[in-house]
């Protein structure tokens, strides 16, 4: 009866629904509004502002039906929303209404409206993005509906719904029933999307070109040259003409000066043109353009005068050449006869000419083309005071002045110190699963051009000294001066882990400065270091005069820490604070000015783990860096109060007090040559649009600035390429934006010493990484030439005799070499050769010795008599391996924790066959973690490193080094590592490879010694000797045994028959047993043994 009742009362619900479905038929039908606002735009419009948020959406409709996006570049990004405006118009409810937006081709986003009982369901309208590049791509990023209801007095008809997919947008979002109450307006609403407009056209490569200076002058022909600095597959070509100004598009100076074929990157290319009037000045400027790009024209023009029997004189000042002695001014004359030359030199750049300053005399009646030079004493000068030359020429018709040129002595160089300076950033990241560090050093005396750190595990030795566990800064600032810092940081650390490091740097003659080692360890879960870590972070909230300072402090269960912000104008003081006081109570600040203030931001730290901190400070002038940084004071482990900082932040004010939130930096520049550098900037905050960004830069005796094209970008670092600086100059440079420009930086071109056309230089450096079967042979050279070679030559003594292979160079750097297959405990001697189209130049003559070697005693030479018969199998392509592989990690028992380095090495042992391209493979065992490698690339999922060898010479040799730490393992396993190298047989073109292994065991460690479970090391040397003699017995015996054996075997063949009593006569009576022998009596002789059957004794190694 219940049941009965229950199915009674459900009909009764549904048939009142179905008869209040026909009244609400019955009233009406509803309409969606095409225009709710009443303007132009009608239901769907766009907007470039994409921070409209819930309840602002007031004025939402009505935006625009279109907008040009800003993405001209490669990657741009620009970031709209779109706002879909429902109502319902009609007399009638519609139910179960649906919002749809599509983001169509070209450009067209489209909304659309459906839903039951309204007459106008599936209505669309749409907005358009104008100024598109050709290729782009539209990314969804947020979407959320809202209603408005423009009319008062709708009580419960607001909501808020945020999260909606992309999927759901464009297959129609849930806008529920829209009713008729307040004639539609209190369910009135929009769908928003924000979505992200992001260029993906690929950019044209940059061209670059360089006119050189032009060569073989004759009277009516001259050769023109050019440089491709940077492009590739480009057409070339030159501008001549005789006004100062030749262009790349008029057909009339680039008429006849066509170059064939294309060129790439690096390429120098020439025409040599002919026709040329006689004793005429013509100018001329390199081309160059890429397929479907623009004409690239060269920034510079050179310019010369076709010759004639009476031509004027022209001169060129060229560079000079400083010495410890003399100094050497060059010039050259480019055009005249029988012209005498000199110099004049002073410390005044505006007056000296060629009739005022010291002058001194080159050589007389000389003809072009040709250089001509003079010497001056050093003696005569000044040191660290800069001197200007001009060069001078003269004959009966004319005369000339070459340019300015500069040259300055160097003082008593300061000796080269530097200090390891504490890290910073020692934190997790990867949730947990690794650690970084940022390695800190400083120069505190004299200058450097290279500073690097050695940096590994605490169980692996470092040294300066040393080739390996190398890292470096990641900036360029060269040369680096005292005060100046360093840093580099390193990611992928294992947590819980001591690591130390050291700074180094070398100085120009290669003497090495090192400091002190610093040690951290990593943090890991609820573990510390010993000692507080603090980490700067950046500011919030920067205006014209406050910002919030940010930072974070794990005390590494320390107690007791005070934590304090440092900041001010005075970037030194800042950075130093760490070192210039050990307590808070030290630190005060300057209340004269804004250069050093001191904020406390919690007296008593004893928190476990991270914590942040941020403070406002208030009262600061407006458009001005301003520095900081966090610290805290605590006691350390030796009971003294010290200070531990987390690295110095920047920020600089507004200008204006418009609160924008656009931020540049200037960072370190890039690649800095005689005459180029990239200088970089870093768009920080691009205030949610793409901002206008250049370069601003000048040499440091210009006040004013120079500027690069100016780019629309977004956030992120940017770099600008600039040619035509001046060689050993400064130069200074800041990133700038319509808002701000950064605070400045400056760097130096190379100095003039590394030219072109001068000899090469040299100089023999310290061998490194000494073993007693290798060494790693180190020189510093300066090229001065587009090309050249290097080599060391090398011998048991001071008169070398021997040399190895040569290595290509150019510019300046270093020259290595891997000295291996050496005799252990042997003195070798070394000499760093250069040589180029300009000459040769041989450094210092080094000796040094090998340590002795570990192996046990040197086995004996084997003699071998020569037939006079050669036979080199490489060339017979047996199948016979082409090239020496070996890996070795110089133990036979590894323990957990311990570090261990592998050395691979390779030689091609043949005598007249060179290797190209062979793949090179070191499968690390897994009982092994990496830590570093010397050369190659690491896979740490495969824990297997792989390195390229593009080339290796006949008789070349090669290595490489793999340090690592031994993990978790089974005791009694064997740790194999194997490595494997793969090449080409030039022979037969087969594809051959070389594989060793090198297999340990996995033991234990006890009392400090590894012992294994299984195999000979953790034998005694009582065993050994217990060993040993148990064999010599053994061999005792077993010799004994075999000489009694041939003496019965010889004995046998003799017819003798042993023990035989003393001879007696057959017929005589008999003798009673044990009868007395009768010793004068004597035998007669034994029978003789048969001739017929004669033996020898065996005795082996009888020739």
């Amino acid at each position: 009866m219940k049941t009965f009742n229950t199915i009674l009362k459900i009909g009764a619900t549904l048939a009142a629904v179905f008869v209040g479905a026909l009244a609400v038929q019955a009233a009406g039908a509803g309409q969606f509004n095409p225009n709710p606002a009443g303007g132009t735009t009608g239901f769907f419009s766009i907007h470039p502002d994409p921070s409209i948020q819930q309840g602002d959406c007031t004025n939402c409709a009505n935006q625009n039906n279109g907008i040009t996006v800003n993405v001209p570049n490669y990657n741009d990004m620009d970031t709209f929303s779109v706002y879909l405006d429902f109502h319902n118009m009609g007399s009638g409810t519609i139910t179960n209404a649906k919002a749809e937006i599509d983001v169509l081709s070209g450009g067209q986003i489209r909304g659309r409206l459906t839903g039951g009982n309204a007459t106008n369901s599936g209505i669309t309208d749409s907005a358009y993005l104008y100024g598109l590049p050709s290729s782009y791509d539209i990314e969804f990023i947020s979407a959320y509906t809202e209603n408005t209801h423009t009319a008062p007095n709708c009580p419960g008809y607001s909501y808020y719904q945020p999260g909606w997919t992309e999927s759901q947008v464009n297959a129609g979002v849930n806008i529920y029933d829209l009713d008729t109450v307040q004639n539609g307006w209190c369910d009135q609403g929009y769908l928003i999307a924000t979505y992200r407009v992001r260029n993906t056209e690929p950019q044209t490569p940059t061209v670059e070109v360089t006119t050189l200076m032009e060569s073989m002058i004759g009277t009516t022909s001259a050769r023109l040259n050019g440089r491709l600095d940077q492009g590739s597959n480009t057409s070339v070509w030159f501008a001549l003409t005789t006004n100062s100004n030749p262009s790349c598009t008029n057909s009339s100076h680039i008429s006849g000066n066509s170059v064939s074929g294309t060129y790439n990157s690096g390429q120098s290319f020439y025409k040599d043109r002919t026709g040329l009037s006689v004793n005429t000045h013509y100018y001329y400027r390199a081309c160059a353009q890429q397929p479907g790009g623009s004409v690239i024209a060269a920034n510079n023009v050179e310019d010369f005068y076709t010759g004639s029997v009476t031509s004027n004189v022209d001169v060129s000042t060229l560079s000079p050449n400083v010495g410890t002695n003399t100094v050497t001014l060059n010039g050259r004359l480019l055009q005249g006869e029988n012209v005498d030359t000199w110099f004049r030199y002073s410390t005044n750049q505006n007056t000296v000419s060629c009739s005022n300053g010291t002058p001194v005399y080159g050589p007389n009646n000389i003809d072009a083309i040709q250089n001509f030079s003079a010497n001056v004493s050093v003696g005569a000068l000044n040191t660290n005071v800069t001197y200007y030359y001009v060069a001078c020429g003269q004959n009966a018709t004319s005369s000339d002045q070459g340019s300015v040129q500069s040259f300055i002595i160097q003082g008593q160089p300061v000796n080269l110190e530097v200090e390891t300076l504490n890290p910073t950033n020692v934190e997790l990241y990867n949730g947990g699963l690794n650690a970084q560090a940022t390695l800190k050093g400083r120069v505190i005396s004299g200058n450097t051009n290279f500073v690097y750190f050695v940096f590994g595990p605490s169980s692996v030795s470092i040294s300066c000294y040393s080739g390996f566990n190398r890292v470096y800064p990641l900036d360029h600032t060269d040369p680096r001066g005292p005060g100046d810092t360093f840093e580099s940081n390193q990611l992928g650390l294992v947590p819980e882990t001591t690591y130390h490091y050291q700074a180094c740097a070398n100085d120009s003659h290669g003497d090495t400065a090192i400091g002190d080692v610093v040690s951290f360890t990593t943090p890991g879960e609820g573990s510390g270091n010993g000692q507080p870590q603090a980490d700067t972070q950046g500011p919030d909230n920067v205006d014209e005069d406050s910002a919030e300072l940010n930072g974070r402090i794990e005390m590494n269960d320390v107690n007791n820490g005070i934590v304090f912000f440092v900041y001010g104008q005075d970037e030194d003081r800042i950075a130093d604070v760490a070192f210039d006081y050990n307590t808070y109570d030290q630190v005060e600040s300057d209340e004269d000015n804004d250069d050093f203030m001191v904020t406390l931001v919690d007296p008593d730290n004893d928190d476990d783990g991270w914590r942040n901190y941020d403070k406002n400070v208030y009262s600061l002038d407006a458009n001005e860096r301003y520095y900081y940084q966090i610290c805290v004071e605590y006691v350390n482990e030796s009971g003294n109060d010290d200070l531990e900082c987390g690295g110095v932040e920047d920020f600089r004010t507004d200008n204006d007090g418009n609160n924008n939130n656009v931020e540049i930096q200037t960072e370190n520049p890039r690649n800095v040559t005689q005459t180029t550098a990239e200088m970089c900037g870093d768009l920080v905050d691009d205030d949610g649009s793409s901002q206008q960004t250049w370069i601003e830069f000048r040499s440091s005796y210009e006040n004013y600035y120079n500027q690069t094209p100016t780019r629309q970008r977004s956030e992120g670092l940017f770099c600008e390429r600039v040619t035509g600086l001046q060689p050993n100059t400064t130069y200074i440079y800041r990133a700038c934006t319509p808002e701000d420009c950064d605070a400045t930086r400056s760097f130096r071109t190379l100095g003039t010493t590394v030219t072109q056309g001068q000899p090469p230089i040299i100089t023999t450096d310290n061998p490194t990484n000494i073993r007693s079967n290798s060494a790693v042979l180190n020189g510093t050279y300066v090229a001065n030439a587009p090309s050249g070679t290097c080599w060391f030559d090398y011998g048991r003594t001071s008169a070398l005799g021997r040399q190895t292979r040569s290595y290509a160079v150019t510019g300046y750097g270093a020259c290595t070499h891997s000295f291996t297959n050496l005799a252990s405990n042997t003195t070798y001697c070394v000499q760093a050769v250069i040589e180029t189209i300009y000459g040769t130049d041989r450094g210092s003559v080094r000796c040094f010795t090998t340590p002795p070697g570990t192996g046990g005693p040197t086995p004996p030479p084997v003699v071998v008599i020569d037939d006079e018969t050669d036979i080199d199998l490489s060339t017979l392509g047996l199948g016979l391996s082409l090239v020496r592989l070996e890996i070795d990690d110089s133990v036979e028992v590894v323990s957990r924790d311990q570090a261990v380095e592998y050395v691979v090495e390779w030689e091609n042992i043949t005598r007249d066959l060179d290797l190209n391209d062979l793949s090179l493979k070191v499968v690390m065992p897994p009982e092994i973690q990496v830590v570093s490698a010397s050369r190659g690339q690491f896979d740490a999922d495969t824990n297997t490193l792989y390195f390229t060898i593009d080339r290796l010479d006949a008789g070349e040799q090669g290595f490489l080094t793999v340090d690592g730490i031994v993990g978790k393992g089974t005791v009694g396993n064997l740790v194999t590592a194997e490595a494997e190298i793969a090449y080409d047989n030039p022979i037969n073109d087969a594809q051959e490879d070389a594989i060793d292994w090198d297999v340990d065991g996995y033991g234990v460690r006890v009392a400090g010694v590894t012992a294994s479970v299984f195999g000979l090391a953790n034998i005694t040397f009582l065993g050994w000797l217990v060993i040993l003699l148990g064999l010599f017995i053994i061999f005792l015996v077993a010799r004994w045994l075999y000489l009694e054996r041939e003496e019965m075997r010889a004995q046998a063949y003799a017819g003798y028959t042993p023990y035989a009593g003393t001879y007696h006569d057959p017929y005589a009576p008999a003798v009673p047993p044990y009868q007395e022998p009768r010793y004068r009596e004597v035998p007669p002789p034994a029978a003789p043994a048969p001739q017929d059957d004669y033996y020898q004794p065996y005795r082996p190694n009888r020739g």
